[in-house]
This record gives structure tokens, sequence and C-alpha cells, in this order.
């Protein structure tokens, strides 16, 4: 389980990135799908979602002529698309720090909100804690909503740590033109 990219958004799961493909090339078509996402999951797992999101009424069509979103299923996808954090020069020597502890019956929703936070860029510090030293204030109130993890899930923005000084220089790797 991870998330993918398509263009300038992050799409948490399968039937999200379903949905968007679907979204940005209304009439694809199953076999189309099934090529674009061949890399990260299997034909017949993408061949079960695509079901279950007809019989959600997420999507409409057939599956070999073309396939199209509903409004539902636009609904769905707004709720899980996630823009990258946008690189600004200088950077304002803020570091923002993500700690959650998320309960064992929402395993799901932690591992997805793990995975989104590696994908947007984040370092681990520990186990439940990561560090990044963009504004991320807006990607962060998305992720607390669409995984229900309000309580659980904690921002905080501080000016300087000497345990972050490490995580300095991988930051630097990803982000070259930010001048820190």
């Amino acid at each position: 389980m991870s998330t993918k990219r398509f263009g300038n958004k992050l799409v948490g799961d399968l039937s999200r990135a379903i949905l968007f493909l679907i979204k940005q090339t209304a009439g694809i078509t199953l076999k189309e799908i099934v090529t674009t996402l061949e890399k990260h999951y299997s034909s017949k797992s993408v061949q079960n979602t695509i079901y279950s999101l007809k019989n959600r009424n997420s999507i409409k069509g057939d599956t070999r002529a073309g396939l199209e979103i509903t409004n539902k299923g636009i609904k769905t996808l707004s709720t899980l698309e996630f823009t990258y954090i946008e690189q600004r020069a200088p950077w304002d020597k803020k570091w923002r720090v993500v700690i959650y502890d998320i309960p064992e019956k929402k395993r799901v929703a932690r591992d997805k909100v793990r995975f989104l936070l590696k994908d947007l860029g984040f370092k681990q510090l520990q186990i439940s804690v990561w560090v990044h030293p963009l504004p991320c204030l807006k990607q962060f109130r998305d992720i607390r909503k669409a995984y229900g993890v309000q309580k659980h899930l904690l921002l905080i923005e501080t000016k300087h740590s000497q345990d972050f000084n490490t995580l300095l220089q991988q930051f630097k790797k990803h982000y070259p033109k930010l001048k820190f």
C-alpha cells in the first residue's frame, strides 16, 4: 500500500487511483487502466476494484468501451487528493512536526497517513513523529479530515532543534532550490 503520484497530486489507494485516472481520461478502458497501474497493482486487484466502484455507483460505463466517473465518484475522489508541498525560497527556519497516535482499530488510516507523510516529503524522526521544513498546514488539514483522525494527529511548528540538524542534509537533497 502506498500513495501514487499523478501530476501534482497524490492519491491514497487503488480505488482513488482508478477514479483519478477515469476523471483525467474519460472513456478509458479496463485494459488501459490495468496497463497504467500494472507496476503497482495486479490486474486482478484492479478488476475487483473497478467492479466494486461500479457497484457503489462511483463509475459508470463499459469496461471495454470506456468508463466515466459519476458525481458520487468525483465527491469521493475530492476527499483524498492531496497536493504536493510547495517549495518556497528562502526557508523560514521553521520545522513542521507531525505527531500521531492513531489507535489499532484505525490501522488502515494509520498506515495511509504514514505513507502520505512519506510521499509528501516528510522525514521520520521517531516511529510516529515526522518532520518537514516547508509550510504544510493545508495538506495536514486535508489528511486529518480525509481519514477521520482529527483527534489523533497533531502538527507543531518550531524554530529549532538539534535533532533536526541531521535531517537538514536530507531535505537539502530533496529541495535543492530551497536556501537552507
